[in-house]
Formats: structure tokens, sequence, C-alpha cells
């Protein structure tokens, strides 16, 4: 097994004996609880929420948010205990798990319209959507869940490709996560696209549809989004501003989580 910088050992020998059942852990890395660099904002008062797509420097922006002093839960404690939200609509539940923290991104909120109830349920909340040029972003993603299932051939898929092989966090998650992807509407009825889960065309539809649907609902609303791809800004700073907070740590962006 590959150490990961970060990686203690109990943690590697909690992975070590989990894997002969079919579980994968994520890098504690890339996921553990980071002391920001900052004081929290004077005053700061909104909730944070980074809605876009996995593989779109989601950590990197977490990393950016943590050092500028907001507050963040633990990303596996925050898929474990929302994971059933968006199925069930348990929004009550998404309401008093974000009360105790200033920003969020990732998982449940990078899927879906996930940011609508947020949107709803914390007035004058601020999102984040992160951008990638589409052709790379398709390309990481079939190549993290190729890395991770294990799969030779990503041509030929089913849904027994995501129920059968790796679990992530607990039987079923990324069965759950790929099926809400995957899903589309014909003549009214709901069906689960499986065999184009790796499909670089209906991934990049199924991408630029969501994006284009964030910035049409937040249309008459400039302020309260900001786009920004990572890789195409010279520093943090304008990120900075929009969090409100100190101009002075604008910065390069940190690379986090590259597969």
């Amino acid at each position: 097994m590959k150490r990961v910088a970060g990686d203690g050992l109990p943690k590697r020998a909690i992975q070590a004996a989990l894997k002969p059942l079919g579980y994968k852990i994520v890098q504690i890395a890339a996921y553990q609880r980071r002391e920001g660099k900052a004081a929290r904002p004077a005053g700061f008062d909104r909730k944070v929420f980074g809605i876009g797509f996995n593989k779109t420097a989601t950590t990197t922006l977490a990393q950016v948010m943590r050092d500028a002093g907001l507050r963040m839960p633990k990303q596996l404690d925050q898929e474990l205990f929302l994971d059933d939200v968006i199925n069930l609509g348990e929004w009550g539940k998404l309401r008093d798990f974000c009360s105790s923290y200033d920003a969020f991104q990732d998982l449940p909120f990078s899927q879906n319209e996930v940011y609508i109830a947020c949107d709803a349920l914390f007035p004058g909340a601020r999102f984040i959507l992160t951008e990638r040029e589409p052709d790379a972003w398709a390309d990481s993603f079939v190549r993290y869940y190729r890395q991770s299932l294990d799969l030779e051939n990503v041509e030929k898929t089913d849904e027994a490709t995501f129920l059968g092989k790796s679990l992530y966090l607990k039987p079923g998650y990324m069965h759950r996560v790929m099926r809400r992807l995957l899903q589309e509407r014909v003549a009214g009825e709901i069906r689960v696209r499986w065999d184009l889960a790796f499909d670089k065309d209906f991934l990049i539809e199924r991408y630029q549809s969501r994006n284009a649907a964030i910035k049409a609902y937040f249309a008459q609303r400039p302020d309260d989004l900001l786009v920004v791809d990572p890789r195409e800004e010279e520093d943090t700073g304008r990120l900075l501003g929009f969090l409100g907070a100190d101009p002075d740590m604008a910065g390069p962006y940190p690379v986090a989580n590259a597969s």
C-alpha cells in the first residue's frame, strides 16, 4: 500500500486490515482537519459553500478557506453524516450540521441542486463554483474512478461496476453517488445510465449543464457567487476578497489532492 504524507501508523494499519474486504479509506492528508494560518475574519457571519464538481480543485479550495480562518468540518464526518440528505430530503439535518461551521465543499454540496437548499436554509450565504476545462475535468474524473475501482476497461460498465467493487466510506456509498450523477429523465421516467458512467461526452454534458444552471440561478445576484478556476488565477487574492479575508494573505494556490 502506498504511503501518503500525513498518514499515521494507526491509519495505515486500518487501511491494511480493510483492504481485503473491499474497503478503501480516503487519504488522510487531503481530508484531515488543518489549523488555519489566520484568525477567523472579524464579524464573519455568513456561510460559504463550495459547490463545484469533484475534481475541480475542491480540496485546494478547502485549504485556502481553512488557511483564511474559516471553520470547516472534517470531510469524512461531513460525508458520513450527510450521506442520505439528497436521497431523503433531510434538509433539517443539513441545516443542523452546517450551523456549527463557516464553510463547506465537496460532497454532498458538489452534487445536484443541494446549493438551492443551502441558499434557502442560510440567507446571505455565499457560493463558490470551482471550474476546470471540461476535457481535463472529464479525464481526471475517469482516471480517479478507474484507479479507485481497479478497472482495466472503462468502456463497458453497468450497475455491478459500482455495487460489487471497492467501497468508499461504507457499503453502497459510491453506488449512491454515481447513481445521482447518472440519472436522466426520459418521457417522464427516471433511468440511470450506468453504461455511460465513463463516457466522456456524457460526463462533459452533465458537468457543463450543472455549471450553467448554477450561473443562471445566481444571474441576478452576482455578489453571491464566485466562479473561479484556480489553475487560471494569478493568486488567491480574488477568492480571499470574496471571503472577506485579509488580502495580505494572497499567494499562489496550493496544490492539494492531485490525482
